[in-house]
């Protein structure tokens, strides 16, 4: 049996070339603007490591014995971040069968999440299983539930209005470094992206800092796009889904918009939770 460890392929782009409409009018000119958009979301490339206590809301997902399609398995990661006690957001095609079909059922034999911490191991980790999934039928983005509450870590809030194109967005995540030796990491790291625009179910955005080639990179699909808004409190307006290749400078990250997902969410669990 194969034990081969790779994300899933983040979803497709349209790879028509289109052109952003003017500054300020937030529609999205996507995806893979004359870019070669081969991989997968790669932990942050030219990213910075998270302090302890910054960002705990950030899951690491850990897939086990994903079915390749060949009679053997694989294992993958992914990242996301949590938003009730019993649920998290992540990427949907962080969940898929062999032939790339986005699925409501856990594909993999064990599915486990990491969280509360900016290392792993570490004394303030917690570890739960994934037991079920909901796919968002309008994006790239599904709800992954816990086989147990967490406890005494801060939840994401769903943001309300889309940000407005020149925001600076944090993104988390525990993927690969760059794409010469791309292996999940065990420490969490962040950076800063700018939107520069967006469509119904899309956020496009730019690396920002520390570095211009600052952005996710493989295993970093389902990573949070936040603001803190106040102590304590961290909106959430993207998930991680697809972009060029780690520590390349030109070319959008996209991210699943979260926004305009209130009504997926409250029809599926109980939120706020």
């Amino acid at each position: 049996m194969s034990n081969a460890t790779s994300e899933p392929p983040r979803k497709p782009p349209n790879r028509r070339r289109r052109k952003l409409l003017a500054a300020g009018v937030t529609v999205l000119a996507l995806l893979g603007v004359g870019l070669a958009l081969t991989g997968t979301a790669n932990a942050i490339g030219d990213g910075v490591p998270v302090l302890d206590n910054q960002y705990p809301f950030a899951v690491k997902l850990t897939f086990t014995g994903i079915p390749d399609g060949n009679g053997g398995t694989r294992d993958s990661a992914c990242s996301g971040g949590l938003l009730t006690a019993r649920w998290l957001l992540t990427a949907g095609h962080c969940n898929r069968t062999p032939d790339g079909t986005r699925v409501n059922y856990p594909v993999a034999a064990a599915i486990t999440a990491t969280l509360g911490c900016s290392a792993v191991p570490g004394p303030q980790c917690q570890t739960r299983s994934v037991v079920a999934v909901i796919q968002d039928p309008s994006r790239d983005l599904a709800l992954f539930k816990l086989d147990a509450p967490v406890t005494r870590v801060p939840k994401l809030t769903l943001a309300t209005q889309p940000p407005t194109p020149g925001t600076v967005l944090t993104v988390a995540g525990w993927g690969a470094l760059n794409d010469v030796d791309p292996q999940p990491q065990n420490q969490l790291y962040s950076a800063a992206l700018r939107l520069v625009g967006t469509d119904d179910t899309r956020l496009a955005l730019l690396p920002f800092a520390p570095s211009p080639d600052s952005r996710p990179c493989l295993y970093d699909s389902g990573a949070p796009y936040f603001l803190a808004t106040e102590p304590g409190t961290f909106t959430v307006y993207g998930v991680e889904n697809t972009g060029p290749a780690c520590l390349q400078g030109t070319g959008f990250e996209v991210a699943a918009r979260t926004d305009n997902i209130l009504d997926f969410v409250t029809k599926n669990i109980d939120y706020p939770g």
